[in-house]
């Protein structure tokens, strides 16, 4: 069964009368394929728009620990084919997030005293997928940021990882003596739950702090502890279970839905030995002759999930290798990468464009002498990661940008998609004026680290 009879059959399921348990397996193992085999297609766009009015009724078949596994993966489907991450907040919020709130607290509610029974004490616990800091995502990043910020201001915390465990982390862990990381290696959700209940019973938490939007964490908060639970949002907030949702000062300033009572600001930053780790120079060498960088090219780069490469973006890249044979493109990211492809044309074939995939991006981020933002979805951490390189960022101050535009220098900020191409030909053009940019990229993330400023909004925060 190939992606399209998958999409068609995801279609047909969304038109029957009643859905069977057969059609619920069947969703849950296209979904499972989608993030496999399928690269996360976007192909499968409509089909999940059509499908997730049907959630509610397919999450039924499911026990209790395939249930919160199949809403977990379901809701990573339709968020990472959202058009807008924006807009999406309020769909999702109705066709997955309520329902499942509900299952929860129905086939879960035997295990609510489990929770009720967790008393407040004064230890802040993070809940989180995977402790590494290495590649494109954000979320293991953030909580490193935020849970060296408070054990710097003197607070004791525990990290409960369910997955990989990184050096930087276990380094942390040895570094500050009120650190403690546990991890959960249970294979099932019930399993996986009583002993977090457990160690929360003995730890007596003053917050449960977590990225996580659906999983364990969920469950935690829908079943309704003392103590309050907080998502530390890595995009997706519209959720109906957390006590407090902290929004990125880059998408906070108009948020989505009935929340905002229950938001706080949370700035948008990271600790700068994630974002610029050293390096051998000779590794990075090596990187450069692998891709082909000749002498004099300027590349300009970008890393993002591939969705995130629109046609319009890879447009302003096109006109820039047209305008100057001495540029070069590199882009890098997870997923279905064959539109990128077919949209940079001739440009892939003589090797003036490379794409790639999911790659080591500080590595990369050393090949590249301009970075483009992407857009209409602009980036976020891998944009932050090229400008402590000294990286100068251009972007278009769009609609779509929204408080990422803090996050650029001023200078690079166009407003529209022709100054854009203009500017990137200047600065290929002129090396002095790169330099420029690149010194002034690399002192305003200096001025960038924030702990303070995380640390009391957190503590206000939780004690409203």
């Amino acid at each position: 069964m190939d992606a399209k009879f998958c999409r068609d059959e995801l279609l047909r399921i969304s038109k029957v009368n009643a859905c069977t348990k057969e059609d619920a397996l069947f969703v849950k193992k296209t979904v499972d394929r989608y993030f496999a085999e399928f690269q996360r297609s976007q192909k499968f766009k409509s089909a999940e728009i059509a499908v997730s009015p049907r959630f509610k009724e397919l999450l039924e078949f499911f026990n209790k620990n395939d249930g919160a596994v199949f809403a977990t993966q379901y809701f990573l489907f339709a968020y990472t084919l959202a058009d807008n991450y924006r807009d999406c907040q309020v769909r999702i919020e109705a066709e997955i997030a309520k329902p499942y709130k509900d299952w929860v607290s129905r086939r879960w509610s035997e295990n609510a005293a489990l929770v009720k029974n967790i008393m407040a004490g004064e230890e802040y616990v993070f809940i989180c997928r995977h402790a590494t800091t290495q590649g494109m995502y954000a979320p293991g990043k953030s909580t490193y940021t935020f849970l060296r910020a408070l054990l710097e201001h003197g607070a004791s915390a525990t990290l409960v990882v369910n997955g990989h465990v990184d050096d930087t982390f276990k380094r942390l862990s040895k570094k500050y003596s009120d650190f403690t990381l546990a991890k959960l290696t249970l294979p099932t959700m019930d399993e996986r739950f009583n002993s977090l209940c457990d160690l929360l019973s003995q730890i007596r938490p003053k917050a449960i702090l977590t990225e996580i939007e659906f999983d364990i964490a969920s469950i935690v908060a829908i079943l309704g502890p003392k103590m309050p639970v907080v998502l530390l949002s890595a995009g997706y907030y519209n959720l109906p279970w957390y006590d407090k949702i902290g929004l990125t000062d880059t998408i906070a300033d108009n948020p989505v839905g009935d929340r905002h009572d229950d938001f706080f600001v949370v700035p948008t930053y990271v600790a700068n030995e994630l974002l610029n780790p050293e390096l051998d120079q000779s590794v990075i060498a090596k990187a450069r002759d692998i891709i082909g960088i000749e002498e004099g090219q300027v590349v300009l780069g970008s890393f993002a999930r591939m969705e995130k490469f629109s046609a319009r973006f890879v447009n302003i890249l096109t006109r820039a290798l047209d305008a100057s044979r001495m540029s070069k493109v590199l882009l890098a990211g997870p997923n279905d990468s064959s539109s990128v492809i077919s949209n940079l044309g001739s440009h892939v074939n003589n090797r003036r464009a490379i794409v790639l995939d999911k790659s080591n991006v500080h590595i990369l981020g050393h090949c590249v002498d301009i970075a483009i933002d992407t857009f209409p979805l602009h980036s976020g951490f891998s944009m932050l990661e090229l400008m402590a390189k000294g990286v100068p960022v251009v972007a278009k101050n769009d609609k779509g940008i929204d408080g990422y535009g803090k996050q650029r220098l001023p200078e690079l900020l166009c407003q529209s998609e022709d100054e854009m191409v203009e500017l990137i030909c200047d600065l290929i053009d002129c090396e002095a004026t790169r330099h420029s940019f690149g010194q002034k990229t690399k002192k305003f993330m200096e001025r960038q680290n924030r702990d303070s400023v995380f640390v009391n909004e957190l503590n206000k925060a939780i004690a409203t």
